[in-house]
């Protein structure tokens, strides 16, 4: 009622429109106060995104700085593993499995004399020497069976004129890879060569060395009785004969003393030269010592009697040959020899006794007067079967161990032991003890004598061991070994000494060797350098029996000795008989001016003894001390020596 009087239609009408217009206002601040929030919030997430991806940038950046650096290393490691790959010393290649060459490295190209892009693509095997095409397929062969590495020496052909030559090439040395797949199959095989040329020529020269005589070209003694053995073992399947010819020259010892040995070289170079010329394709000829060569005839005549008349044609062509003159620095020489035949298999069915068959003819020739050719025949001389006879005991002696050593004591002027000479002693089982004097002689004219003197001297080695702590009052013992010419006179002499020595223990400064002048005649400048070099190592010298040899002052002199012994023949009587004293009195000079140590052998009388101490010899060794003694009683003379 009051509205009604103080407000009219028209006036509520305004206030309405006002009403709804400020509402309206108030919706619209509520609609805006809205959507503000809204972008708010989608500013708010794009910013976050903005940053995150920031930081993504980042961090890709950083990635690929790392990846551009590790990219550049393995560049740098190509490019060097590149160099060393093909710059290596070493050939490398690879093939497939069928051979063929799919990488190669610069060395391998340059070892062949190619291009490398003339090897790619190629198969290995057509660079393969002939040679050795047959051990390449082998170690191929090998590799695909075991799926394993292989080694191979294998020769390669040398393009050096842009064709494989085949007298060209070079040795490699292939190691060889197989890379298997999945399924344990070859798919590629990597390989290494080492050029190993030289190294084969050094093989090739030592093998020739270990074989071959020097001075001569012709095979040795160890490659003659390989062969000979070889060639036996295939006649005994056969029904031919063979010979062995036995060759001493004459009077060579004579030419050598008289002319120098430069004369008794260049006489062994002509004998060999004949040999080679004489001789036919299927013969073989050695030189087996010294002045002595051998020659092995084969695919002789079924019948004895004609393959007799065949040997004794082939001796007398060489025998003639050798007669003839031939110039030696203008003046005109002639060689006479001494040749022996043994053909087999008559009897003889081992090489040692066919060639002391052939020896013992050759002797029969120098006592019928020398430069002869004998043939040997069974029983042809009772002298030469007994000795024949002797030397098969022999060989059955040492294969039986019927040998042993006794021990002869050698004591100083005040009765001290000083040494010991090892002596040879040999009981037969029928005949009993048999004297050395005996089969000594023909133990050094045979082979046997190397086979032997090897055994006296291991088990002198061995025994000086046993002995190790039993002299030890006596500081200075030494054990002496005779060796002889022959047995000295082997190439491999110095080091089968030297391994007893290791295989034994021994101590080298306690072993003696004993020489003879007659060794002497033979190459001295040979045997000095073999002296010095097992003086080296301690081992001492003595001369042995001097002044019953036939060698020169101006040789002993220069030989690296330790001791001079004096063989008994001069000591024998030596108060009574002036001219062996007067002998003595000068090999005592001799031995004060090469500053020797003397030992006096054969001491059997009190009176020697004096005599020989007043001539200043202060060592001696005879059964005026002890007789030679076995082992177990050499020690107890020691023991009681020592305990008088």
């Amino acid at each position: 009622m009051i509205s009604c009087l103080f407000f009219s239609p028209a006036r509520v009408e305004v206030m309405t429109r006002r009403e709804r217009h400020r509402q309206s206002n108030m919706q619209l601040k509520d609609v805006a106060s809205g959507m503000s929030l809204e972008q708010a919030a989608k500013s708010e997430s794009m910013q976050r995104l903005n940053e995150e991806l920031n930081t993504n940038q980042i961090e890709l950046e950083k990635q690929n700085d790392e990846l551009r650096r590790a990219h550049q290393e393995l560049l740098v490691m190509r490019d060097r593993f590149s160099e060393l790959y093909d710059f290596a010393p070493v050939g490398y290649l690879s093939v497939n499995s069928q051979g063929v060459i799919t990488e190669a490295n610069l060395c391998f190209s340059t070892m062949l004399g190619l291009k490398r892009k003339d090897i790619i693509n190629t198969s290995l095997r057509e660079f393969v020497h002939k040679d050795s095409q047959t051990d390449y397929y082998l170690a191929i062969a090998e590799i695909v069976k075991s799926k394993d590495r292989k080694t191979v020496e294998v020769k390669f052909q040398k393009y050096c004129d842009g064709s494989g030559s085949e007298e060209a090439g070079f040795w490699g040395r292939l190691e060889s890879k197989p890379m298997l797949d999945t399924d344990g199959k070859i798919y590629e095989i990597h390989l290494s060569i080492s050029d190993i040329t030289e190294h084969r020529k050094d093989q090739e020269l030592l093998q020739h060395q270990a074989f071959y005589d020097k001075l001569t070209e012709l095979p040795n003694r160890l490659l003659f009785i390989n062969r000979f053995k070889q060639h036996l073992l295939h006649v005994n399947r056969s029904s031919n004969h063979g010979a062995i010819l036995y060759i001493d020259i004459d009077n060579f010892k004579y030419l050598n003393d008289s002319f120098g040995h430069a004369v008794g070289d260049d006489v062994l170079r002509h004998v060999g030269k004949v040999l080679k010329l004489s001789i036919r394709a299927d013969d073989s000829a050695a030189r087996f010592g010294g002045d002595e060569f051998l020659v092995l005839l084969t695919n002789l005549n079924e019948n004895n009697d004609l393959a007799a008349i065949e040997a004794e044609s082939v001796a007398n062509k060489i025998h003639s040959a050798l007669l003839e003159s031939w110039d030696f620095q203008g003046h005109e020489l002639q060689t006479e020899a001494s040749v022996g035949i043994a053909l087999f298999p008559n009897g003889a069915v081992s090489v040692d006794d066919i060639i002391s068959h052939a020896d013992i003819a050759m002797y029969r020739a120098k006592n019928n007067g020398k430069n002869a050719v004998e043939l040997y025949r069974e029983g042809q001389d009772n002298l030469f079967k007994s000795r024949l006879d002797l030397y098969q005991d022999l060989r059955k002696a040492f294969n039986n161990d019927e040998f042993s050593l006794v021990y002869q004591p050698q004591l100083s002027q005040y009765r001290e032991i000083v040494g010991a000479e090892c002596l040879l002693r040999w009981q037969h089982p029928i005949k009993g003890a048999v004297s050395p004097a005996e089969f000594i002689p023909i133990l050094e004219d045979g082979s046997l004598i190397v086979e032997v003197g090897t055994w006296v001297i291991t088990q002198a080695c061995k025994q000086l061991v046993e002995w190790k702590g039993m002299p030890a009052p006596f500081p200075q013992f030494t054990l002496a070994v005779n060796v002889s010419p022959r047995q000295f006179s082997q190439n491999d002499f110095v080091d089968c000494v030297k391994a007893i020595l290791k295989e034994t223990g021994a101590n080298p400064h306690r072993l003696v060797l004993e020489i003879t002048e007659n060794m002497l005649l033979d190459d001295v400048e040979k045997i000095i350098v073999r002296m010095n070099r097992l003086k080296a190592i301690g081992i001492a010298f003595s001369i042995d029996d001097f002044g019953t040899g036939y060698s020169s002052l101006s040789y002993i002199k220069r030989l690296p000795l330790d001791t001079l012994k004096i063989d008994q023949s001069f000591v024998r009587n030596i108060h009574e008989d002036t001219d062996n004293s007067m002998l003595v009195s000068t090999m005592m000079a001799i031995a004060d001016h090469l500053k020797l140590k003397v030992v006096a052998e054969g001491v059997e009388t009190e009176d020697e003894q004096v005599v020989l101490l007043e001539k200043q010899c202060l060592y001696f060794q005879g059964y005026l001390f002890s007789r030679p003694l076995a082992k177990e009683k050499f020690h107890a003379y020691v023991r009681d020596l020592y305990l008088r």
